[in-house]
C-alpha cells in the first residue's frame, strides 16, 4: 500500500527532507523561498495566510532587487520514500499564484522532466495540484515574471510513495 507524509511547514522553516534555494549546489544560483505566515509585503500580490486559512508557508519574494526570469528552487530529496525502498508516485499540494506579473510554478522531477507547471495570475485563492511523479525526488520551481506583483506561494505537501513500476519483460532470447 503507498505511504504517505505531509508537510504543512507550520513547525519547521527547513523541514527534514527540503533543501530551500541556493542552500547547496548544483541550485547555488538560484533564490530560496521565503517561509511565512499571514500576508507578503507587498500588495495586490501573495497568499494572506497559509492554506486553511492559517499557518505558514513558502512563497517567492519577487520584489526589487529580483528581476525578471530569476528562479526559485526548493527542492525535496525524497527520503521519506527512499527510505523505504518506494518512490514518489504522486505529489498532493496547495499553491497560490496570484498577481498581475506572475510567473510560472513548476513541479520537476529528478530526470529534469517537467510534471506539472502552471503560468500567469490564477486567481487570490489556493489551488490544489495533484501529480504523477514516480522519481526518487523532486522540486519546485519558480520563475519571475516581469514585475513584484508575482509572489507565488506553495504549501500542505502531500508525498506518496509506493512501489517503482514493473520493469517490462525481457525480449526472449534467439538462439
Amino acid at each position: 500500500p503507498p505511504r504517505r507524509e505531509i508537510f504543512d511547514f507550520d513547525s519547521a522553516t527547513h523541514p527534514p527532507g527540503w533543501t530551500n534555494g541556493g542552500d547547496n549546489p548544483p541550485f547555488a544560483f538560484r533564490h530560496a523561498f521565503r517561509h511565512a505566515s499571514g500576508s507578503t509585503p507587498s500588495s495586490s500580490t501573495g497568499p494572506s495566510s497559509g492554506a486553511g486559512g492559517s499557518g505558514f508557508y513558502f512563497y517567492a519574494e519577487t520584489s526589487s532587487p529580483r528581476l525578471k526570469g530569476d528562479l526559485y528552487t526548493l527542492s525535496y530529496d525524497g527520503s521519506f520514500c527512499t527510505a523505504r525502498a518506494m518512490l514518489c508516485s504522486t505529489v498532493e499540494f496547495q499553491y497560490h499564484m496570484y498577481g498581475a506579473t506572475m510567473g510560472t510554478l513548476s513541479l520537476i522531477d529528478e530526470a529534469g522532466s517537467t510534471a506539472w507547471s502552471r503560468s500567469g495570475d490564477q486567481g487570490n485563492a489556493w489551488k490544489q495540484a495533484m501529480v504523477a511523479v514516480f522519481s526518487p525526488s523532486f522540486r519546485f520551481e519558480y520563475q519571475r515574471g516581469t514585475d513584484y506583483t508575482g509572489d507565488a506561494a506553495i504549501d500542505q505537501v502531500v508525498v506518496s510513495c509506493s512501489m517503482p513500476p514493473p520493469s517490462p519483460p525481457s525480449p526472449p532470447s534467439s538462439p
